[in-house]
């Protein structure tokens, strides 16, 4: 009941990150945006990416309820949850951030308001094409 808007594009370089440990990261963004969009009629998450400045970025979009101004600037500190109890343990967003700084990268929130949040995760382009680590 929720459609999936895929806008990645195929050909974006390989990013300096352990493929695994970013596939964590971007289930706990679409696991977060799904919990979002669950209090709407109509439901949609969007993913897209591209290449900027040496860097690869994908970004997770969803039309939820968007994340309220005065907890923005805790949605990435450990145990930090605007869930129901029992729903989760805040730990998703914070062990997301830790795993993309320690590949150089960013995570941050791009936008949220009533119409939705966007994640982006901002990561290094890898040195060469061959890296059998990067993702």
């Amino acid at each position: 009941s929720i459609t999936l808007q895929d806008e990645i594009p195929e050909t974006l370089p390989r990013a300096l990150a352990d493929a695994g440990n970013l596939q964590q990261v971007c289930l706990n963004l679409l696991i977060n945006a799904r919990d979002a969009v669950m209090t709407r009629e109509q439901r949609r998450i969007r993913l897209r990416g591209g290449e900027a400045s040496g860097s690869v970025w994908i970004e997770v979009m969803d039309n939820g309820h968007g994340i309220p101004p005065g907890l923005r600037s805790r949605i990435f500190d450990p145990f930090f949850s605007t869930k129901a109890a029992g729903q989760g343990t805040g730990l998703g967003l914070s062990v997301s951030w830790d795993i993309i700084a320690e590949f150089g990268g960013v995570l941050a929130v791009r936008e949220t308001g009533d119409d939705g949040s966007a994640l982006r995760i901002t990561l290094p382009i890898a040195a060469t094409s061959t890296d059998q680590d990067g993702a």
